[in-house]
């Protein structure tokens, strides 16, 4: 079987925009059943990897639509957050409770830098209202698959066997 390299990076990248699928719950207000403007609000956010391949490095990016109108409140310690992906890699991260229009989240606990197949993650992020508006949250995910979990290292082939030999 013929395969060009660059088909495994088209699959790679082709994986991950159809089997790492990205979900935005609803925006919550902590008051009332209406968002007002200087007034909290939660959403739950949604990962699943759909596929049968291992995702690593996984970069999580969340974004407000409009920073005129809300912003997105970093989260304390237990994650590592930073505000471009250059950061995100190497950078410092944005104090707990700052408020920004968006951050690439990525996970302290190096288990969690990892997606499995059939893997489903979720988790509740706050922001803030600003002023009367409408806006969207936006979240995506970055990552490359694993390719030692795609190719099998030293995996052994069928075995042969010579003989019969008679011993005489």
């Amino acid at each position: 079987m013929t395969i060009n390299l660059v088909d495994i990076k088209t699959a790679s990248e082709e994986y991950l925009k159809t089997s790492v699928i990205c979900t935005v719950g609803e925006v919550k207000p902590d008051v009332l059943k209406a968002l007002s403007p200087n007034e909290g609000f939660t959403v739950d956010l949604r990962l699943k990897n759909t596929g049968g391949l291992r995702v690593i490095n996984v970069i999580y990016y969340v974004k407000v639509s409009d920073a005129k109108l809300a912003k997105l409140v970093a989260p304390g310690i237990s994650t590592w957050w930073a505000p471009a992906r250059d950061a995100a890699v190497g950078g410092k991260p944005i104090p707990g409770g700052q408020e920004v229009a968006e951050m690439y989240l990525v996970n302290v606990d190096a288990a969690r830098k990892s997606l499995e197949p059939g893997e489903e993650v979720s988790w509740t992020l706050r922001g803030k209202a600003l002023k009367l508006g409408t806006f969207e949250i936006y979240f995506k995910v970055l990552g490359e698959v694993d390719v030692n979990y795609l190719f099998t290292e030293n995996a052994p082939s069928k075995r042969a066997t010579g003989g019969p030999v008679p011993i005489v």
